[in-house]
């Protein structure tokens, strides 16, 4: 399984003091990416990027705001749904609001002599 996807990252929501030095002096922040090819969301996105957590946060249940987003373009062996799916129509039974009691309204007198 092979997926393409394109990555869109908001650089102002990254927290730069996680930043690290890397291999060879660069500067480096650690990402994690959640992709679901055959669910996009009501923009047309497949998932999301948030900076990574370590263990010991993770299970102190500290969350990393989502910086960025993914789109997948190509694949194989995986479909990949372009379009959000519309949310099915469900019927629901919603209670009338209560209305305080009004005066009747006038009725309106039509003229019966239209011609159409």
């Amino acid at each position: 399984m092979k997926v393409a996807v394109n990555f869109r990252v908001d650089l102002n929501k990254l927290d730069i003091s996680r930043a690290y030095e890397g291999q060879n002096g660069s500067r480096t922040v650690d990402l994690t990416c959640f992709i679901s090819p055959a669910e996009p969301d009501q923009y047309g996105q497949h998932g999301g990027i948030q900076q990574s957590t370590t263990t010991e946060e993770r299970t102190a249940g500290m969350k990393m705001p989502y910086v960025g987003n993914v789109k997948a373009f190509w694949s194989e062996g995986v479909t990949i749904v372009k379009e959000a799916q519309p949310a099915p129509f469900t019927t629901q039974q919603v209670a009338a609001p209560q209305v305080a009691a009004q005066a009747p309204k006038a009725q309106v007198d039509f003229d019966d002599d239209i011609p159409f």
